[in-house]
């Protein structure tokens, strides 16, 4: 009986070891993953803070060219953005900035990380 009962005593440590190494790699995955979307938003919130809007006049644009993200046309009082990675790459100020706050800090036609 005395055997049985110092098994059990190590299996007990066994299993309490076990789980407290658990819950610590539960906490360092749930910290990495707090401070990467703190990271994150910390750069959304750059990059919203930087847009800068541009008149649309048809001489900078062809005429009935659409915005990529909610597939409108484009109208003379509209706010537009125009990204650095290319001069085509234009959009309404409202539909990238909601574009970057769904957290996708990308241009939506050629993935390129935005820059401004």
């Amino acid at each position: 009986m005395h055997i049985s009962f110092r098994v059990a005593q190590i299996f007990a440590i066994l299993y309490l070891t076990a789980g407290c190494c658990i819950v610590c790699v539960l906490f360092g995955i749930i910290y990495s993953h707090v401070t990467i979307e703190r990271n994150t938003q910390e750069r959304r919130v750059n990059i919203l803070q930087a847009v800068k809007t541009i008149p649309f006049t048809n001489l900078i644009f062809r005429e009935g060219a659409d915005c990529v993200i909610c597939l409108s046309t484009f109208n003379e009082n509209d706010p537009i953005v125009q990204l650095k990675c290319h001069a085509t790459h234009i959009y309404h100020q409202k539909c990238i900035e909601d574009w970057i706050e769904r957290g996708t800090p990308q241009c939506p036609l050629c993935k390129v990380p935005i820059d401004f």
